[in-house]
């Protein structure tokens, strides 16, 4: 499947940061995620505002979201203004979280 320009762009963080690849646009327990790192058992969701606007989307998002919680997986959000404004903050958090996992 083919990313957006915003995962394009995050994916690019990740990879100058020398972070480990994710595994993009996958299936993890039935949905389709945009990005997931399996073995530390975390998905990242990218969400640009004007596809995720709307009530329905974001109740839709929640439920996905309470979906790959049930099976084990940490769901993060991360916004289109984190990724443009906040790059390297959005890294030490990510760095955190797949570090952290990896040790524990």
């Amino acid at each position: 499947m083919d990313q957006s320009e915003l995962e394009r762009r995050f994916l690019e963080l990740v990879r100058d940061a020398g972070l480990p690849e994710p595994q993009a646009n996958v299936l993890v327990a039935g949905e389709l995620v945009d990005f997931s790192w399996a073995a530390q058992r975390l998905v990242v969701e990218v969400d640009g505002y004007r596809f995720h606007k709307t009530r329905s989307s974001f109740e839709a998002d929640r439920r996905r979201d309470a979906g790959l919680q049930i099976v084990g997986r940490r769901v993060v959000r991360i916004t289109a203004r984190r990724i443009e404004h906040d790059s390297r903050g959005l890294i030490a958090d990510l760095r955190r979280l797949l570090i952290g996992s990896a040790a524990a």
